[in-house]
């Protein structure tokens, strides 16, 4: 193992310390894909508050981590809100509902 890593009384050298610059940088570089705009169209056409896991269904994926990620990211870009929450069918759990933020054309960010 790298001794300089074990060398506790040295302090955890400068290349391996979490940075959290870095990540909002990373996050405001962050333009949206062809996921997003999955997403963003079928939000649009139903026109009705929607659960990650219908959103899934939806596209007929079948990993929660197709969607969850871009509709977080969707909420972050300020096109879609969380409106609300109710009991997922299948898992039993509260979960939350979104909607799009209407303003003017959405897929003109695509």
């Amino acid at each position: 193992m790298n001794q300089t890593l074990l060398d506790l009384k040295g302090g955890i050298p400068q290349s391996h310390k979490w940075q959290p610059r870095t990540a909002l940088e990373a996050f405001r570089g962050l333009t949206p894909g062809p996921r997003h705009k999955e997403i963003l169209s079928l939000c649009l056409r139903q026109n009705q508050p929607l659960t990650d896991r219908q959103i899934k269904d939806l596209l007929g994926f079948e990993d929660m981590n197709s969607v969850r990620p871009r509709i977080s990211e969707l909420i972050d870009f300020k096109y879609l809100t969380v409106c609300g929450y109710v009991i997922c069918p299948k898992t039993k759990e509260k979960v939350r509902q979104i909607k799009v933020i209407q303003k003017g054309n959405q897929l003109e960010m695509f």
